[in-house]
């Protein structure tokens, strides 16, 4: 899949080019590279299948909406390739704005778990809302992720925030990286077991309804609010820093 400002292309199946919008339809990996500065991918798959989506040399920006929205499939990946800057951006519009989908408030979308992984690097720039947010799990296992701006929260998985290693660099107006789920056991958590992480945020470095745990890796957090703010949090000694 290549992405241009002249067109889109896609070899092979299981994807389809609408306009300035590709539509990933079917389970499979995808290898995405080009650029393009108004125009979007949606994964719209069925309920079982997985998405693997390889970035590999890639930058993609909407003037109107997220430009990475996941509205179905069983679990989607980002991979970063070894070697690659890839990049998403979206446009700073009212909440209000009709080109918006509704529930998209991220510049990374997805209503499904959504993991990132790889050795390549990663940069979103959440200018309408939040930078990478889920309605299911986050998790981060691997790569450079960096979230350079976000109007909201960084990081948002609303079940969960799982990150195994990594480098994670989050700037953000709100929270830094935040787990909400208030009505389901065992969910609204955040948890990390690797990785360097360093958060500049305007409230709440980490942000859980029900825990926070940081068990290994390296935490700075410069926060205008609390570095952990849940009702249970723990950081093993030298984990978090300021």
């Amino acid at each position: 899949m290549t992405l241009s400002d002249t067109g889109h292309t896609v070899e092979g199946t299981g994807a389809v080019v609408d306009g300035n919008v590709v539509r990933i339809q079917n389970a499979g990996n995808y290898v995405i590279s080009g650029t393009c500065t108004n125009g979007q991918i949606i994964v719209t798959a069925a309920k079982e299948d997985k998405v693997r989506l390889v970035l590999n040399g890639m930058s993609l920006q909407s003037e109107t909406d997220a430009p990475l929205i996941v509205e179905s499939a069983d679990k989607v990946t980002l991979t970063l390739a070894a070697g690659t800057e890839n990049a998403f951006s979206d446009a700073n519009q009212t909440a209000s704005a009709p080109e918006r989908s509704e529930g998209a408030n991220a510049c990374v979308y997805s209503r499904e778990d959504l993991v990132i992984n790889g050795e390549g690097a990663l940069t979103v720039h959440g200018n309408f809302n939040n930078g990478i947010a889920s309605k299911d799990d986050l998790r981060i296992v691997s790569g450079t992720v960096t979230v350079a701006s976000a109007r909201n929260n960084g990081l948002k998985g609303k079940d969960a925030v799982s990150i195994l290693d990594g480098t994670i660099v989050v700037k953000s107006d709100d929270d830094g990286i935040k787990s909400d789920n208030e009505t389901d056991a065992g969910r609204g958590v955040i948890n990390m077991f690797g990785g360097n992480v360093t958060i500049e945020c305007g409230d709440d470095g980490f942000q859980a309804t029900t825990s926070i745990q940081i068990a290994a890796g390296t935490a700075t957090v410069r926060a205008g609010g609390q570095q952990l703010n849940s009702p249970n949090s723990y950081a093993a000694p030298g984990c978090l820093q300021r």
